[in-house]
């Protein structure tokens, strides 16, 4: 099992207790759920594109410079 600073152990799944499976369930829960709401991102901006994600770094907010441009720009 892997150990020390940033490193999670879990117990396999049928040795767990009720408990222990029951984190390790909300835990794959909101994982499945962060990566859909990242698949289904649109642009904050109103031209409201899909946002393309490569999988590395932060995920994009604004499909393009001109979009976050033209949020930062319309009146409040």
């Amino acid at each position: 099992m892997p150990s020390g600073p940033g490193r999670r152990s879990i117990c396999p799944y049928e040795d767990a207790d009720e408990h222990c499976q029951g984190l390790q369930d909300d835990a794959e829960d909101a994982e499945a759920a962060r990566l859909a709401a990242r698949e289904e991102a649109v642009c904050a901006c109103p031209c409201r594109q899909p946002l393309k994600y490569s999988g590395r770094g932060r995920p994009p907010k604004f499909a393009s410079p001109a979009c976050k441009t033209r949020t930062y720009r319309r009146p409040s």
